[in-house]
C-alpha cells in the first residue's frame, strides 16, 4: 500500500459495481455492510437512476477509489450504465493504478466473458437500441471479456458469508501499510501534530491554550513541554469556546493510519488466548450485546444531551444516518428544535455532516441501539424505537405494540411472506415513523436528480415485484393507524384505502408506491404539514385528492398511475411545490386548465399519451426549469408558455399531434436545450428563433419542416444541431426509382450557416439533401468536430470548403449512393465512414507529417465501395498505409497499378515522417492465413507458448489473423491475453460482406495494456488470442486463426513468403482476358505489403 503522503487523492477504498435489481437487497448490501464494519470507506451508488448516461459523479467516485469490485449477476450486461461504469473501471485500472476485483455472483464466468446465456440476451437487445453506434456495444463486450479474465470469486456452490469474508479479507490485507514506524504510539499522527504545533505558536513566550476536540475515545493525550503550552480535550466544543486560544478538531484517523482503536483494545485484551469457539460465541454476543467498556466511555457524550438532542440523536442512529440533511429537517421539525439539537450534536462530535447527509460512527450508532435495548431488555413492545426485523416481526405479529413505541422499521427484503395482525398498531398511539419497505429507498430519494430517481424507482419496482418481493397479508379490521404519524412508507400497501380513523394531522411524507390504494382521501382535508406524496406505480389509482388542505406540499411523485385519469384542478395552485412527477399516467386526460405554482423547479408529464392540452400559464413561474412533455397527445402551446422565462430545458418528443410552435416561445430567454424530435406534423419553426441566445442544443429529428429559417445563424451559442430524417414531409416522386437525376419533391432547405461558430455536432442524415443543397459557407463552422450527411442518395459532391473545417473529426456519408468524390479531408480527421456509398469512385487523404501527429489511431469505412477499389487513380489505399482500416468488403482483386502505389507510400512514410500510430487494422478477400503467422490453429482462437524474457526492448508488438465466414454483417473482437502476467488487449470491428475475408490486426507494444510486477515478462508462459464474431447477439463462426509476436528482428526479413489464392480463385476480374499476366506476380505480393505495414507501423512506433 502506498504511503500516505501518495494516497491523499484516494477518497474512497472501494467502489462497488452492480445491478440494482439482482443483488442491491442481497449480496451487495450484505458485502457493503461487511466492508463498512471493517472501516473500509465503500461507495456504493445508493440513488436512482434514469436513462443512458452515466453521471459524472460516479465516474469521480471511480477515480478516487483504490479498488472496485465487479459483482457480475445474470442481469448486469442489460444495463448500459453498468457497462459504462465497467468501461470506466477498466480504464482507471490501465492509467491510475486502480485495482478491479470481479465477482461472479451465480452466473458462470464464461458466460461473461464469452457473453452467452443471459449475456447473449443482453446485448441482443443492446445491438437493436444501438444500432447505429456499434462501436459501444463491442466496447462493452471488450471489457466484459476483459473483466472476466481478472482473479476474482466465483459464489456458486459457496456460502455467501464465505465470500465475503474473503473479499473483505483480501482487501484488508491490500490496503495494510507494511512500512514500519519507528514512533510505535504515533501512527498516523504526523498530520494531526504539525497542525496543533502550527496552533502552539512555539516561538511565542506568550502562555497560550490549544483545546483539542473530538468523538469521545479520540486524542485523549497530552505532551507539554517545558515552559510550555496547555492542551486540554474535550469532547464539547462550546467548553472550549471562551476558554482558550485556538481549537483544533481531532478527526478520526484514516483507515491506513489508524492502528488500535479502543474497541480493538477492549476486545483484543478480552480475547486474548482464547479459542476460536470462544472468539465465535463472543462475537455473536455482541452483535446483540455491545461491550460496556467501549459503550461506557462513548455514552458519557450521550447521557450529557438534553431530552430534545437525545431524541434527535436516537433518530439519526436508528432512522437518518446517510440520509440528507435537509431531508430529516423537513420531518423531525415536526417533533423536536432540529437546527439547535443538530448543532448540539455537531459539537459533541456525535455526528458529522458530510455532502450534506447526516454521518454517525458505527460505534456511536450501536451505543444508541443499545440505549434503546436498555428501555425495555425482554419486552420488545416497550422501546421506543424498533428496527431489527426479527424484533419488528415479533412485535407485530404477536400484538405486543405499546404506546412506548415511537418508531419501525421493517425491511420487507428480508422475509418472503409475512402476516401481520392489525390490531398491533391498536395501543401505538405515539408512533412517528412507520416504514414497511426497502432499506436503500429511506428518505434519500427524494433529494435525487430527475434521471436518478426515476432510474432508482424502477430498479425498485422490478425488484419489488419479482419473486424477491414479500408477500404482506393483513389479518383483522384495520381501523386504527397513529394519527401522530410523521413518516409513513409502506411500499405495497395492499388496501384500497387508509384506515377511516387515520386522520394524521402532523404528517410530513407520505410514500406508498406499488400500492392497492383507489383512493387517498375523499373531499379538503387539512394536512397542513404534508409535504411529500409519492404513489410511484399504484396501479389502481384513478383520480388524486383535493389539494387545498396541503398547502406545504413540495414533491408531488405519481409516476406510473397507469389508471390515473385526472388531477385535481387544485394542484395548479399549490404555491411551495417544486416537483411534479406525472411519468406514464397513459390514462391521464385532464389536467387543471391554468397553472400558477411560484416554485415548480420541475414538471414530467412524459408518457401522457392522453394528454392533448398543456394549460394556460398564470403569472411568471421564473423557478421552473425543466418542462418533459415528451409522449404526449398535444397539440399546441400556450402562448403564455413565454411566461416560463427560467426555463433551460423543453422536451416535446414525440409529441405526433403538435403542429405548430407559438411566437412566445422565441421569449424563453434562458432555454438551453430544445428537443422537437419526432413531432411529424411540425412544419415549421418560428421565425424569430433567433431570439434565443442562451439555446446549446436543438434536436429536430423526424419532423416535418421543410425549411431552416434564416434566423438559426444568430445562435451563436448553439453546439448541437440535428435535423436528421427531415425531408420536408412528403416522400419522392416515383420517377426517381427509374432516373437517376429525378429530385425529390421535398427536401431540407438549409440557409447560410454564418454565425454557427461554437456548433460542434451537425446531423443532416436522410433530409433528401440534392446536390448544392449544402451552403456553400460550410467553412465558417469553425469549431465543428461531427458531421453527419449519412443516407442523402442524390449527393454527388461534398463542397470542396470542407477541407477547411479545421476541428473536423468525424464525417459520415454512409448510403450517399450517387456519391462520387470526396475533396481534400482536413488534417483533424480521425473518423471517415463512406459504407455503401456505391458510386464513390476518388478519395483524397491529406498525407502530411501533420496529420500523422494528430491521432494515435484511424477509422476509415469503405464497406461496399467497389467502383473505388475499381478506379486505378484512387487513393483508398493511403487509408491502408496508415493503418487504419482497410475497405471493409474489397471486391476479388485489386488494380495492379495499385500495388506500387501502395509500395511508394510505404516507403516514404517509412524514410520521412515519424508516424505514432500504434494499431492497424486491415479486411482482405481471401481464406489462407499466411504462413508468416507462425501460430495457426483451426477455430476462433490459438494458444501461444511463450519462452522465457519473451517481453523485452526487442518485442514490437502482436500481429494476429482470422479468416471469417461468409455472412453480410459481423460485429467481431480479437482478445490478447497473457495468463498470469497482466498483458491484455482487445480489438473490436464491424465487419460487412458477402464472402470470405481475413481480418488483419496488428497492435505496437506501446498499445498493449500491461499490469505487472517486477518479475513480468522474465518467466514463460502462455497467450491466448480469440476471435468473436456477433450478429443480434448469435455468435458467427471463425474459421481459422494465426498470430505472431512481432520483434525487432523481423524487419530484416522483408521478404517473408505469403501464400495466396490463383488468379481463378479470385474471381472473374482476375480472370479477365485484358489483363497483364507479367502483372500478376504483383498482385501476388497483396500481402506481402500487410505484412510490411505491419512491421513498417512497429518500426516507427
Amino acid at each position: 500500500m502506498a504511503s500516505s503522503s501518495t494516497t491523499h487523492h484516494r477518497k474512497y477504498d472501494v467502489f462497488l459495481s452492480f445491478r440494482g435489481e439482482d443483488t442491491r437487497k442481497s449480496f451487495t448490501d450484505h458485502l457493503h455492510q461487511a466492508l463498512c464494519r471493517k472501516g473500509i470507506k465503500t461507495f456504493i451508488d445508493d440513488q436512482l437512476r434514469r436513462g443512458e448516461q452515466i453521471s459524472p459523479a460516479l465516474l469521480k467516485a471511480i477515480e478516487e477509489s483504490r479498488f472496485s469490485i465487479i459483482i457480475f449477476s445474470k442481469n448486469y450486461a442489460s444495463s448500459s450504465w453498468c457497462l459504462d461504469e465497467l468501461l470506466k473501471i477498466l480504464d482507471c485500472v490501465k492509467v491510475m493504478g486502480h485495482r478491479a476485483l470481479p465477482v461472479f455472483y451465480k452466473v458462470d464466468p464464461s458466460h461473461v466473458r464469452k457473453q452467452t446465456e443471459s449475456f447473449a440476451e443482453a446485448f441482443a437487445k443492446h445491438e437493436q437500441v444501438y444500432r447505429e453506434n456499434m462501436e459501444k456495444v463491442l466496447k462493452w463486450r471488450e471489457a466484459l471479456t476483459e473483466a472476466a479474465g481478472l482473479s476474482g470469486w466465483d459464489s456458486r456452490d459457496r456460502h455467501e458469508s464465505k465470500v465475503i469474508e474473503e473479499i473483505v479479507t483480501k482487501i484488508l490485507n491490500d490496503l495494510i501499510d507494511a512500512s514500519s514506524s519507528n514512533m510505535e504510539a504515533l501512527v498516523g499522527m504526523d498530520s494531526h501534530i504539525q497542525d496543533v504545533v502550527s496552533l502552539l505558536c512555539i516561538e511565542s513566550i506568550d502562555v497560550r491554550m490549544v483545546g483539542l476536540w473530538g468523538m469521545p475515545g479520540i486524542g485523549n493525550h497530552n505532551w507539554f513541554g517545558p515552559g510550555s503550552r496547555i492542551i486540554i480535550t474535550s469532547r464539547d466544543k462550546q467548553v472550549l469556546n471562551r476558554q482558550v486560544d485556538a481549537i483544533y478538531e481531532v478527526r478520526e484517523l484514516k483507515y491506513d493510519e489508524a492502528r488500535v482503536p479502543l474497541a480493538l483494545k477492549v476486545l483484543g485484551s478480552f480475547l486474548y488466548e482464547k479459542s476460536v469457539h470462544e472468539w465465535k460465541s463472543e462475537l455473536d454476543k455482541l452483535k446483540q450485546f455491545p461491550n460496556k467498556k467501549v459503550q461506557n466511555v462513548l455514552k458519557t457524550s450521550f447521557d450529557g444531551l438534553d431530552d430534545n438532542e437525545k431524541d434527535i440523536f436516537l433518530d439519526v442512529a436508528f432512522f437518518y444516518k446517510g440520509q440528507d440533511k435537509d431531508f430529516v429537517r423537513e420531518i423531525l421539525d415536526s417533533c423536536f428544535f432540529f437546527d439547535t439539537g443538530i448543532r448540539s450534536l455537531l459539537d459533541k462530535s456525535l455526528i458529522t455532516i458530510s455532502k450534506n447527509k447526516l454521518c454517525m460512527h458505527d460505534l456511536l450508532q450501536e451505543m444508541g441501539w443499545e440505549v434503546v435495548r436498555q428501555e425495555s431488555i425482554k419486552d420488545l413492545g416497550k422501546r421506543s424505537r424498533l428496527l431489527v426485523h426479527d424484533d419488528v416481526n415479533h412485535v407485530l405479529t404477536t400484538n405486543m405494540g405499546t404506546q412506548a413505541v415511537e418508531g419501525i422499521v421493517l425491511d420487507l427484503s428480508a422475509s418472503k411472506e409475512l402476516n401481520l395482525n392489525v390490531d398491533a398498531f391498536a395501543k401505538m398511539n405515539r408512533l412517528r415513523l412507520l416504514r414497511f419497505c426497502n432499506c436503500e429507498f429511506f428518505g434519500s430519494s427524494e433529494y435525487l436528480s430527475r434521471k436518478e430517481l426515476i432510474a432508482r424507482a424502477d430498479a425498485w419496482r422490478r425488484k419489488y415485484h419479482g419473486d424477491n418481493g414479500c408477500k404482506l397479508h393483513l389479518f383483522g379490521n384495520f381501523k386504527f393507524l397513529s394519527n401522530n404519524l410523521r413518516s409513513l412508507h409502506w411500499h405495497g400497501y395492499p388496501l384500497k384505502t387508509l384506515p377511516a380513523n387515520f386522520y394524521p394531522e402532523k404528517l410530513v411524507e407520505l410514500n406508498m408506491c406499488s400500492s392497492q390504494l383507489a383512493q387517498l382521501w375523499e373531499g379538503n382535508k387539512p394536512f397542513e404539514k404534508l409535504k411529500f406524496i409519492k404513489l410511484c406505480h399504484s396501479q389502481l389509482l384513478t383520480n388524486t385528492p383535493d389539494f387545498s388542505g396541503t398547502p406545504k406540499l413540495r414533491r408531488l411523485i405519481l409516476k406510473g398511475c397507469t389508471s390515473l385519469v385526472k388531477v385535481h384542478p387544485s394542484i395548479g395552485a399549490l404555491k411551495e411545490l417544486i416537483f411534479l412527477n406525472l411519468e406514464g399516467c397513459k390514462k391521464l386526460n385532464s389536467f387543471p386548465s391554468s397553472i400558477h405554482m411560484e416554485s415548480l423547479q420541475i414538471l414530467i408529464l412524459s408518457g401522457c399519451s392522453k394528454l392533448k392540452n398543456f394549460p394556460e400559464v398564470q403569472g411568471q413561474m421564473e423557478n421552473l426549469s425543466e418542462l418533459y412533455l415528451d409522449g404526449t397527445a398535444i397539440r399546441g402551446l400556450p402562448s403564455s408558455i413565454g411566461h416560463l422565462n427560467g426555463l433551460v430545458l423543453l422536451d416535446l418528443t414525440n409529441c405526433k399531434q403538435l403542429a405548430n410552435l407559438p411566437q412566445s416561445i422565441c421569449e424563453l430567454t434562458s432555454l438551453q436545450t430544445l428537443t422537437l424530435s419526432g413531432c411529424i406534423e411540425l412544419k415549421k419553426l418560428p421565425d424569430d428563433l433567433g431570439s434565443l441566445q442562451c439555446l446549446v442544443e436543438l434536436n429536430a429529428n423526424g419532423t416535418a419542416i421543410q425549411e431552416v429559417p434564416p434566423c438559426i445563424t444568430l445562435l451563436s451559442n448553439l453546439r448541437v444541431l440535428s435535423f436528421a430524417g427531415c425531408k420536408g414531409g412528403d416522400s419522392m416522386s416515383w420517377n426517381l426509382v427509374f432516373s437517376f437525376w429525378s429530385s425529390p419533391t421535398k427536401y431540407l432547405r438549409l440557409p447560410s450557416l454564418l454565425g454557427l461558430h461554437s456548433l460542434e455536432s451537425l446531423n443532416l442524415s436522410d433530409c433528401n439533401l440534392v446536390e448544392g443543397a449544402l451552403p456553400s459557407d460550410l467553412a465558417s463552422l469553425s469549431s465543428l468536430k461531427d458531421l453527419d450527411l449519412s443516407r442523402n442518395s442524390l449527393i454527388i459532391t461534398v463542397p470542396a470548403s470542407l477541407s477547411q473545417l479545421s476541428q473536423l473529426k468525424k464525417l459520415i456519408l454512409e448510403h450517399c449512393k450517387s456519391l462520387q468524390s470526396l475533396p481534400e479531408l482536413p488534417s483533424s480527421i480521425e473518423t471517415l465512414e463512406c459504407n455503401d456509398c456505391t458510386s464513390l469512385e476518388t478519395f483524397s487523404y491529406p498525407l502530411s507529417a501533420y496529420a500523422l501527429r494528430q491521432s494515435g489511431g484511424f477509422t476509415f469505412k469503405f464497406s461496399n465501395c467497389f467502383r473505388m477499389v475499381e478506379n486505378e487513380h484512387s487513393d483508398v489505399l493511403e487509408a491502408i498505409v496508415l493503418g487504419i482500416q482497410l475497405v471493409a468488403s474489397i471486391p476479388k482483386s485489386l488494380h495492379p497499378n495499385k500495388v506500387s502505389h501502395l509500395y511508394t507510400y510505404i516507403c516514404i512514410i517509412s524514410n520521412g515522417y515519424p508516424c505514432p500510430v500504434n494499431h492497424y487494422d486491415a479486411i482482405v478477400p481471401g481464406n489462407s492465413i499466411p504462413e508468416w503467422f507462425i501460430h495457426q490453429s483451426m477455430g476462433s482462437s490459438v494458444t501461444v507458448e511463450l519462452p522465457p524474457h519473451w517481453y523485452n526492448t526487442n518485442l514490437m508488438g502482436l500481429a494476429a489473423c482470422a479468416v471469417v465466414d461468409d455472412r453480410e454483417e459481423y460485429s467481431g473482437i480479437i482478445y490478447f491475453c497473457v495468463e498470469d502476467a497482466g498483458v491484455y488487449n482487445t480489438i473490436h470491428m464491424h465487419i460487412s460482406m458477402k464472402a470470405d475475408h481475413m481480418w488483419f490486426a496488428y497492435r505496437s507494444v506501446g498499445g498493449l495494456e500491461v499490469r505487472s510486477n517486477g518479475e513480468f515478462g522474465k518467466q514463460s508462459g502462455t497467450m491466448t488470442v480469440s476471435f468473436r464474431m456477433y450478429r443480434m447477439g448469435e455468435h458467427l463462426e471463425v474459421k481459422k486463426c494465426g498470430v505472431r509476436l512481432v520483434y525487432e528482428e523481423d524487419k530484416k526479413d522483408g521478404e517473408c513468403s505469403f501464400s495466396y489464392p490463383s488468379p481463378t480463385t479470385m474471381g472473374p476480374l482476375f480472370a479477365k482476358s485484358d489483363f497483364p499476366l507479367h502483372l500478376y506476380s504483383s498482385c501476388k505480393l497483396l500481402p506481402n505489403f500487410l505484412q510490411h505495414a505491419i512491421l513498417l507501423i512497429a518500426e516507427i512506433v
